[in-house]
């Protein structure tokens, strides 16, 4: 009840002071388990991903926030999940892997905490680590701009542009004796994506046809952005890479394009 009553609230409060869009969202399966695995710059993140999309979505949060009181109830009924931050016990582990395998999507920052918003972390194993156990997809998601509308420096939030991008679902097979190492290779590629979707710097006009690129065929299952290479050719002010439009002749019709002359 109150995961529903803040979804639809944050909702409105996101659309009005953030002006926010989404774009990929078709990217994140509509149900069965699965790792949300966003950039961080700021304490929103968790609230912008869970109201981003249609299922409920469940996020890890240090457990001395769930001390007796007002605070621990509404962060277990917003379906948080207490881990120890510098190092989770295996009952914390098994109680996400529960979760996850039972349906769940979990969302977890492969950073492990707030970064500076001017360039990403390095990958925790931690994360690499869950989604081979869990033998879920990961979906890798950009947040822009949530680290201006709410800074590390400041106690509330400000008006401001807020953008998510969801990237198409990466697959880890699962080594038969899976290792740091591999758990450590997982987090790498998926700050990877990460690092794919934030570098794409699209102009306003384009974004909607670009997102529209992010979006993989469901028989594609490659693990990766297979379509982002060809559409990042039209991410210049200046033009399309080449001189070569990859839009439809229907979209290019009716939005012409830098490069189109008529």
């Amino acid at each position: 009840m109150l995961y529903a009553l803040a979804h639809a609230l944050l909702r409105v409060l996101f659309r009005l002071f953030c002006r926010w869009e989404v774009f990929g969202r078709e990217n994140v399966p509509e149900s069965g388990g699965v790792i949300i695995a966003p950039n961080h710059e700021s304490f929103l993140d968790p609230m912008l991903v869970g109201t981003s999309l249609p299922r409920p979505v469940h996020y890890l949060a240090r457990r001395d926030l769930f001390s007796p009181g007002p605070w621990g109830w509404i962060l277990r009924r917003v379906r948080a999940v207490p881990v120890e931050r510098a190092s989770p016990t295996p009952a914390s582990i098994r109680s996400v892997l529960d979760l996850i395998r039972s349906g769940a999507a979990m969302a977890i920052f492969p950073e492990g905490t707030r970064g500076n918003g001017v360039s990403l972390g390095k990958g925790k194993a931690g994360m690499g680590m869950l989604a081979l156990r869990a033998g879920v997809p990961v979906v890798p998601l950009y947040i822009q701009g949530s680290g201006r509308v709410l800074p590390r420096s400041a106690r509330l939030p400000r008006p401001g542009k807020i953008r998510l991008f969801y990237g198409a679902p990466l697959v880890f097979p699962r080594p038969d004796r899976p290792a740091r190492a591999d758990y450590e290779e997982v987090s790498r590629k998926v700050i990877d994506a990460i690092a794919r979707l934030r570098a794409f710097n699209w102009p306003d006009k384009y974004l909607q046809l670009a997102a529209h690129s992010l979006t993989v065929s469901r028989n594609e299952n490659s693990g990766l952005l297979s379509q982002i290479s060809a559409s990042a050719r039209f991410g210049c002010v200046g033009g399309f890479a080449g001189g070569v439009d990859p839009r439809p002749a229907a979209v290019r019709e009716n939005h012409p394009g830098p490069d189109d002359r008529g």
